[in-house]
């Protein structure tokens, strides 16, 4: 299997590997947006009217790791292109092609050949494991009949035990009595069992339903993070206490990745080792418990209307600006100053799609304030805070961005802000409680305290999730302190929804 250069060591694939790992704006894995321009060019079959898939090009290619690759990060694998070929067709066929090449092709190259149809099979097994459409057709021979065709009898059995249709053709691709003996043979032992159940497509080796399927898994810390970043999660969201899972989502038919900050057992006498198998115990029990009561669309759903719920009256009252309110309609989370506890990339492409829906306001021209006004009050900073902040000095209102004022940050924190020395001085007896400590957060807006302290007044939990994942996790949290390893429960980060 080695010695061919896979895409997967290309920087095209490695394009496509960051974009669909990126969680705020992912990219399709059956999208072709990760080629070159020359690729497409050079390739028989591969115009953009053929509407080819990543997994079309693998299996064309005869790609091993480049199909695993576009399967782990989600690849459709029925995914039809302009003249209704699936990627096993594409790869059935090919693999026709090349026998019928290597029974005729001198010795040299019949070597390279036979190299090639390993290949090939193996890209056809991948998609027949991941329960590819068996029945599937290339120039009118099946899946099954190629394989008799070529006699390779491994995926003969293989695809009769995932219940491809036996025919007539099949027969009569094998000349000896002694073959069609053996693939009648073949056929009736698997003609009453079920089909198997599909392989994880995180290549673990185990079934969806032993894998995945089970319940959530922790990432693998030597991806990509999900964050978008293009660094190792490790040594980004997982280095800030933010965890993340991925699970099987039966209905999308792929694995999903989950922000999931409830959850963070540290200690410096605890190995990432320890750690990481502290997550799947914690969410192994959370699953053997049964999970929540509801599913996770409609414990958000609820999140939404419990926040919602809480901000209209402070709308009414003033305390929450309407520009804040409207961008918290038109975006899937609720900001909150998380004081670089996050990826600096996530946090900044919510900045982004928050501001841009502060600015959408704006143009809608029914305020009467000034932009600096509206943005002042309702826009936020790279950390989720304040965008416009005030001077934190002690009776100081000086405000960021008005006439000459520049506002300096904490030499130790770099977080708080003031106008000079003196305003940091007489902060200081204050500050210094908090300066650098797990509980600083960024300066927030009028209305991110608003809701906070409403929040905190009332007696409904919102995000719904955190409360109710704060209650599964608590003995889990009890058992790792036991254990030698501290537990800390934190909110769930407000998600609309995927």
């Amino acid at each position: 299997m080695a010695g061919y250069p896979s895409a997967v060591f290309e920087e095209d694939l490695h394009i496509l590997r960051v974009g669909c790992c990126n969680w705020n704006a992912p990219l399709s894995p059956d999208s072709t947006a990760a080629w070159t321009p020359g690729l497409l060019k050079n390739l028989e079959g591969f115009t953009e009217e053929a509407r080819r898939t990543n997994l079309h090009l693998a299996a064309f290619e005869a790609d091993v790791l480049a199909a695993c690759e576009v399967l782990r990060l989600g690849a459709k694998v029925d995914a039809l292109d302009s003249g209704d070929l699936s990627p096993l067709a594409l790869a059935s066929g090919r693999m026709f092609d090349v026998t019928l090449l290597a029974n005729t092709a001198s010795p040299a190259d019949k070597a390279n050949l036979e190299k090639a149809l390993q290949r090939f099979a193996w890209v056809v097994r991948i998609l027949v494991e991941q329960h590819a459409d068996v029945d599937e057709e290339c120039n009118d021979l099946s899946i099954l009949e190629i394989a008799c065709s070529v006699r390779n009898w491994e995926l003969v059995k293989l695809l009769l035990k995932h219940k491809a249709k036996p025919s007539q053709k099949c027969h009569s691709c094998f000349q000896s009595r002694a073959d069609r003996d053996r693939f009648i043979s073949i056929a009736s032992s698997y003609a009453s069992s079920s089909c198997p159940a599909r392989v994880c497509p995180c290549w673990s080796g185990k079934t969806v339903p032993e894998c995945h399927g089970a319940g959530a898994q922790p990432y693998p810390l030597t991806f990509l993070c999900v964050c978008g970043s293009k660094k190792i999660y490790q040594r980004c969201c997982h280095a800030r206490s933010c965890w993340v899972v991925e699970e099987w989502v039966e209905a999308d038919q792929r694995l999903r990745h989950s922000f999931l900050s409830a959850v963070s057992p540290v200690s410096a006498g605890v190995t990432e080792s320890d750690e990481f198998k502290a997550m799947k115990i914690a969410l192994q029990a959370i699953h053997e418990a049964g999970g929540p009561s509801k599913s996770r669309e409609e414990l958000l759903a609820e999140a939404q209307k419990s926040i919602t719920e809480l901000l209209l009256p402070l709308v009414s009252r003033g305390l929450v600006d309407p520009a804040f309110f409207y961008a918290w309609n038109q975006v899937d989370f609720f900001p909150k100053p998380f004081a670089r506890k996050y990826s600096k990339h996530l946090c900044e492409d919510m900045q982004r799609r928050w501001n841009a829906a502060v600015d959408e306001y704006i143009l809608r021209e029914g305020d009467s304030r000034t932009r600096f006004e509206i943005e002042r009050a309702a826009k936020i900073g790279t950390w989720n805070g304040a965008l416009i902040r005030t001077c934190e000095g002690v009776g100081c209102t000086k405000v960021e961005g008005v006439g000459d004022t520049l506002l300096r940050k904490c030499a130790q924190c770099k977080i708080s802000v003031y106008c000079g020395q003196q305003c940091q001085k007489s902060a200081w007896r204050a500050h210094k409680v908090v300066c650098g400590s797990d509980t600083q957060h960024e300066q927030m807006l009028p209305s991110q305290t608003a809701f906070q302290k409403a929040h905190e007044a009332s007696i409904r939990s919102v995000p719904v999730a955190a409360s109710q994942f704060a209650a599964w996790c608590a003995p889990l949290v009890s058992k790792w302190a036991k254990e030698g390893a501290s537990g800390t429960v934190e909110s769930l980060e407000c998600r609309k929804s995927d």
